[in-house]
């Protein structure tokens, strides 16, 4: 049963990651909203701020890679560690499905036309995208966001 409660862990430190991630990328969570208020001042502050907050953005992850060592040994010594860094990898497939996507739907409507293909080529490349002009900023901000999710799952 503890080699079951190792899994779990793993698991947990999963969702906390993408959790912390989700934080730190959010446009609507607090250090993204810093860095755009210092970028108003100028380049200086933009660039200290940025850098604070990405000094910031290590501290969680740390304490939350540590704790869930510490659980996992404590269950079943360097074994639990490694169930807990296994379950940890069986959320891979998902976190590189979700960083793919992005790049891929980007991407296509580019290709279509910088090789020249006809305009009905375009119509079915944009379709992942809102064809309303209103809307097109919140799908590419979703579009970021899963992206730096992705990415940040993965550089975890």
């Amino acid at each position: 049963m503890t080699i079951w409660f190792c899994a779990v862990v793993g698991i947990a430190l999963t969702a906390a990651m993408v959790y912390i991630t989700d934080y730190y990328t959010g446009s609507k969570f607090r250090p993204v909203t810093s860095i755009a208020q210092a970028s108003v001042t100028g380049h200086g502050t933009n660039v200290i701020q940025g850098l604070a907050v990405g000094m910031e953005a290590t501290g969680l992850p740390v304490v939350a890679i540590a704790l869930a060592t510490l659980i996992s040994f404590s269950l079943a010594g360097i074994y639990g560690i490694a169930v807990a860094a296994l379950s940890m990898l069986s959320m891979a497939g998902i976190v590189v499905a979700i960083d793919a996507f992005g790049p891929v739907t980007d991407n296509a409507g580019g290709i279509a036309e910088m090789v020249g293909l006809p305009a009905e080529v375009r119509v079915v490349t944009d379709a992942p995208r809102c064809r309303r002009q209103h809307d097109q900023g919140r799908h590419q901000r979703l579009r970021d966001r899963l992206g730096s999710l992705g990415g940040g799952c993965a550089l975890r």
